[in-house]
C-alpha cells in the first residue's frame, strides 16, 4: 500500500478536541473510540465521525502497524539523488521506478541539494550493491550526482512531533531485535494490518480465509516477536502545519559516552520524528518537523549548542514531497 506523509496542502483548521485525537491515534493507534472519546470528552460516534472527517481530509493517511524490518531480516539504505531536470521524461521515469520498486520504502523530492531521497531494505549489502548498479545502469544518462548511507542502528520514530501536542507521550527506544520467525498466514495478517490496523480481527479473517481467533492468535505472535512495536497513524505532516527536513551529522568523534548524549537528546525533542545512526558519508540522520522558520532554526541552534565540541559538519534538506511511503515493502508481502 503506498502512502504519503507529506504532501503540500493547506494548513487545517482544528480545535482543540481534534488536535488531541490526532495525538492520542499518532501514539496509541489501535485504542477504541470509546476509550479515545474518554480522553478527549466526546462520544464514541464522534470519535468515528472526526476519523472518518480526518481522512477525508486527507490529514489522516492510515492506520498501521510499526514494523521493525529488522526482524524480518531486512536493513535500511537510503540513496539521495541529484539529477537532470531539464529531461523531464527521464527523471518522470525515474520517480515512477523508484516508487514502484519492490525494495522502496520512501521516495521524497527534496528542494534543495539533492532532488531525490531513495529509502530502500535489503538483506545485505550485496542486495545493494546490485540494486544500486541496477538504478545506475538504468538512469546514468540523468543522474548526476550519488550518495548513500546506511543505517546501523535506529534512535527513534514516530509519525507526529511531540510539538503538536501536549500529552503523555511515552518514546518508545528502537531495541536490538531477533530474528522473527514467520509463515505464510503470519505474512497475510501483517499485510492486511497495514491496510488498516484498527480493523477487528473478524473483518481480518475474512480477507485471509482463516478463522477469527487464528488472527487474533498470529497478531499476539507478531508483537511478541517484536515485529509489531506499536501501532500508529499516517499523517499528512503539511495539512498539520508542519514543514520537513532531512538534517544529516558527521562528527569528529562518537564515542560511547557522545553516543549516549545523542540518544536522550534525540528521545524527548519536541521536533525530531525519526533519528538514525548511519554509515557512510554522515555520522547520524535527523528528520525535524517544525511549524515554522523559528522553531526550526531554534531547532538547528539547540543541536549545534549541545553537540559543539563533536560536531564536524552538517548539512540539511528542504522536503518538498513524499511521493510514496510503504510500510511493508513489496519485496516482503509479495
Amino acid at each position: 500500500m503506498t502512502l504519503s506523509r507529506f504532501m503540500p496542502v493547506q494548513t487545517a483548521k482544528l480545535d482543540a478536541k481534534g488536535r488531541k485525537l490526532i495525538a492520542l491515534l499518532a501514539q496509541y493507534g489501535k485504542m477504541t473510540a470509546t476509550a479515545l472519546g474518554k480522553q478527549v470528552r466526546l462520544s464514541k460516534e464522534a470519535v468515528s465521525y472526526r476519523i472518518q472527517k480526518f481522512k477525508e481530509e486527507k490529514i489522516l493517511q492510515c492506520f498501521v502497524p510499526i514494523i521493525d524490518l529488522r526482524t524480518l531480516g531486512y536493513r535500511v539504505f537510503e540513496l539521495f539523488l541529484m539529477v537532470n531536470e531539464r529531461q523531464k521524461q527521464k527523471e518522470h521515469e525515474l520517480l515512477q521506478w523508484m516508487c514502484n520498486h519492490p525494495r522502496t520504502r520512501s521516495v521524497i523530492e527534496y528542494s534543495d541539494t539533492w532532488d531525490y531521497g531513495w529509502i530502500v531494505i535489503v538483506k545485505d549489502i550485496w542486495e545493494f550493491d546490485l540494486l544500486e548498479a541496477e538504478l545506475t545502469e538504468k538512469f546514468s544518462d540523468i543522474i548526476i550526482e550519488l550518495d548513500k548511507c546506511a543505517t546501523i542502528t535506529g534512535y527513534t520514530s514516530h509519525t507526529l512531533p511531540y510539538s503538536f501536542e501536549k500529552i503523555n507521550w511515552k518514546p518508545e527506544g528502537l531495541r536490538s531485535p531477533d530474528s522473527a520467525e514467520i509463515d505464510d498466514k503470519d505474512l497475510k495478517v501483517l499485510v492486511e494490518l497495514c491496510k488498516n490496523s484498527r480493523a477487528s480481527s473478524y473483518e481480518i479473517s475474512k480477507a485471509v480465509g482463516f478463522s477469527s481467533d487464528s488472527v487474533l492468535k498470529r497478531t499476539k505472535k507478531l508483537e511478541k516477536q517484536g515485529v509489531i512495536r506499536a501501532y500508529t497513524a499516517l499523517y499528512n505532516l503539511a495539512s498539520l502545519g508542519y514543514q520537513w527536513y532531512t538534517y544529516t551529522l558527521s562528527f569528529s568523534r562518537f564515542s560511547k559516552k557522545d553516543e549516549i548524549k545523542f540518544r536522550e537528546f534525540i528521545a524527548n525533542h519536541k521536533n525530531v520524528i525519526r533519528a538514525i545512526r548511519t554509515f557512510g558519508k554522515w555520522d547520524a540522520l535527523i528528520e525535524i518537523a517544525a511549524s515554522n522558520p523559528s522553531e526550526y532554526h531554534n531547532t538547528v541552534k539547540e543541536i549545534k549548542n549541545t553537540f559543539a565540541d563533536i560536531l564536524r559538519k552538517y548539512e540539511c534538506w528542504l522536503v518538498y514531497r513524499e511521493h510514496a511511503y510503504k510500510t511493508l515493502p513489496q519485496i516482503i508481502s509479495r
